[in-house]
């Protein structure tokens, strides 16, 4: 039988946070949802697929975060190209910057799309099971 989880301080912290948001975070995963006690509410830190609470306890982010599920969190590759873009050019313009062109090409080319790309917060779920079907199709072609 596994220890109960230590969420001293989560609990803390959310106790804290809702006398300053409404629901006391500011994302979606709401703390009602979950087993009182049971779950973490606030991460302090993410590597690879796990992340760690701000108890220290260690997960496998099942959640699946906003984004850095796809590849991970703090993934150096990854980290040193956004930093790279960051430092020399900066992110989020109310403008397209040449480099949207550049990754439209590239998603063109893997998934040899031949309409308009939109880029959307939803899109990227689509784009991950399209390209799960392509992989699927190709090992079972090889096989």
């Amino acid at each position: 039988m596994m220890d109960k989880l230590s969420l001293i301080k989560s609990e803390e912290m959310y106790a804290h946070a809702k006398t300053m948001h409404p629901g006391g975070v500011l994302g979606i995963r709401r703390p009602y949802n979950f087993i009182k006690g049971e779950t973490p509410i606030f991460f302090k830190s993410g590597k690879g697929s796990k992340v760690i609470d701000v108890d220290g306890n260690e997960f496998l982010d099942m959640l699946c975060a906003y984004g850095p599920i796809v590849v991970g969190y703090r993934e150096s590759e990854i980290d040193k190209a956004v930093i790279e873009q960051i430092q020399n050019n900066g992110v989020c313009f109310s403008l397209t910057q040449p480099i949207h062109n550049e990754l439209s090409e590239t998603l063109k080319n893997i998934f040899h799309v031949v309409k308009p790309l939109y880029f959307l917060k939803q899109d990227l779920m689509q784009l991950l099971q399209q390209l799960e079907q392509r992989v699927h199709l190709q090992e079972k072609i090889k096989s």
